[in-house]
């Protein structure tokens, strides 16, 4: 797990398993959040049998919100990365233009099915 951290320039102090597993648990619940006004079927608050917070109407703005999200997420990681890539040289500058282009590859996917699922709707 180690050398994972340290290639993509995230290790640092030493994180113990605690702190993996409060990510995780965090990553769940934003997940579940942050679906729940996109699916009618999540059902947040279970016992209830209805979403409340199920926003059909509002698909599009969500939409807008995650992907500003999602560029903003790259784009932090792309300055976090290049942070730590300074004194490398070229080979630091072509990791990081390699991180950018799929950065950018992804954003483009996620843009272009989103537009496919709104036009079958």
């Amino acid at each position: 797990m180690a050398r994972v951290a340290e290639k993509l320039y995230l290790g640092g102090e030493s994180r113990g398993l605690l702190s993996y597993v409060w990510a995780g648990v965090l990553g769940w619940v934003l997940h579940v959040l942050m679906d729940t006004p996109l699916y009618a079927d999540i059902k947040p608050f279970y016992p209830l049998v209805v979403n409340p917070l199920y926003t059909y109407p509002g698909v599009r703005a969500v939409m807008a919100v995650y992907d500003t999200v999602l560029v903003c997420g790259f784009v932090t990681y792309l300055l976090h990365f290049y942070k730590f890539t300074r004194g490398e040289g070229a080979l630091g500058l072509m990791r990081l233009g390699s991180l950018a282009i799929l950065s950018g590859i992804v954003v483009g996917l996620h843009a272009f099915s989103f537009e496919l699922d709104v036009r079958n709707e």
